[in-house]
């Protein structure tokens, strides 16, 4: 990607899939506030919760740092 923070990586993706945080979040079994934290820089979130996303969006691990 670029040298966008992850939170921004994230966002971006769920936006050009035309998702909303609520859709994500029923799909991945997670809380809208932890997405809206991550995607916000918020916190450390668990590397399971940013697996769980990365895998979702079909991204490249290596590509996201």
């Amino acid at each position: 990607m670029n040298n966008e923070s992850i939170g921004t990586q994230l966002r971006l993706e769920r936006c050009k899939r035309n998702m909303s945080q609520e859709s994500v979040c029923e799909k991945l079994n997670m809380t809208t506030r932890t997405l809206s934290n991550i995607e916000n820089d918020k916190g450390n979130p668990r590397q399971s919760t940013l697996n769980k996303l990365i895998d979702f969006y079909e991204l490249d691990p290596q590509e996201i740092k």
